[in-house]
């Protein structure tokens, strides 16, 4: 009986060990926000890469490539969000614009950014 109590504790700590695993796994997944599902990519938008351009962001975007020339600005309203991806990126513009509701992201606590961002 001892023997069967003793190897059933261990299986429950098993289990135990295996899904504290999986939810860890999940739970840092989801904290990457360049990761999420849904999001628009910058590139997909008119005039991303025109120079003097201005985009205006109104949903999650994605930062995903350099524009490659020298835009006039970007605007956030909400209920938008500019999130960086974790890959090299430069930015050449004058400025940045975080209207209330709108969110500027890059990276998280548990997801930081380990890529070089240039805004100049």
């Amino acid at each position: 009986m001892a023997i069967e109590i003793h190897f059933l504790n261990k299986a429950y700590l098993f289990l135990v060990f295996v899904c504290t695993l999986f939810l860890i796994h999940a739970c840092s997944a989801q904290s990457c926000p360049h990761q999420q599902g849904g999001l628009v990519l910058f590139s997909s938008l008119a005039n991303w890469n025109k120079y003097n351009a201005t985009l205006t962001i109104t949903q999650p975007t994605l930062f995903d490539k350099s524009p490659g020339v020298k835009l006039f600005a970007i605007v956030i309203n909400s209920p938008g969000s500019l999130i960086f991806n974790d890959t090299t990126l430069n930015v050449d513009l004058d400025y940045i614009k975080v209207n209330s509701g709108g969110k500027l992201i890059a990276g998280s606590r548990s997801c930081p950014i380990i890529n070089k961002i240039t805004i100049t």
